[in-house]
């Protein structure tokens, strides 16, 4: 789909992120419903090896993203400077990293799985104040890097640089 647009670069990461949330196997099939569609706006089915180069690159930092989230942001979480509770805290986030830890699948996407983790904990009330904000800016920080450093997964430059190119090609 991405290719097929003048100005795919700046539109691959994120159609890439979007298409690793299926298996390959179904992306492999083409048989999705909107390629089915006799329509001139019909996007391509085909996938070059560099496009499936591409999707396993994503595929493999989407859910590194996943583990890395449950296990480390949450499961390796120290309580914050000035926290209240430091033993309900800790034993908190353990019990969070323990839920999320079996409700993500292979088609979860980290982004949105990082906020149902900030929403999660809001359901804990065993956090302290300290603890549940400096975990939501935390968790909304690496929310933020690992968006921006999408495209060089695929070794694209940076957004701004995307953006500057569109810049470019429209003037």
């Amino acid at each position: 789909l991405a290719t097929s647009l003048a100005l795919y670069r700046s539109r691959l990461p994120s159609a890439l992120y979007f298409l690793s949330l299926y298996p390959l196997t179904d992306l492999l099939r083409g048989d999705h419903p909107k390629l089915n569609v006799a329509h001139p706006s019909r996007p391509a089915s085909d996938l070059t090896t560099q496009n499936v180069q591409d999707y396993t690159l994503v595929f493999q930092w989407r859910l590194q993203l996943l583990l890395d989230f449950c296990r480390k942001t949450c499961g390796e979480r120290r309580t914050t400077l000035g926290c209240t509770s430091w033993s309900q805290c800790t034993k908190s986030f353990n019990r969070l990293a323990n839920i999320l830890s079996r409700q993500w699948l292979p088609r979860t996407g980290p982004m949105h799985f990082m906020k149902q983790g900030i929403e999660q904990l809001s359901t804990m009330p065993d956090v302290c104040g300290v603890c549940r904000t400096a975990f939501s800016q935390d968790v909304n920080t690496a929310r933020e890097e690992a968006w921006q450093n999408l495209p060089t997964i695929v070794g694209l430059p940076g957004w701004e640089d995307l953006e500057l190119e569109v810049r470019e090609h429209v003037i």
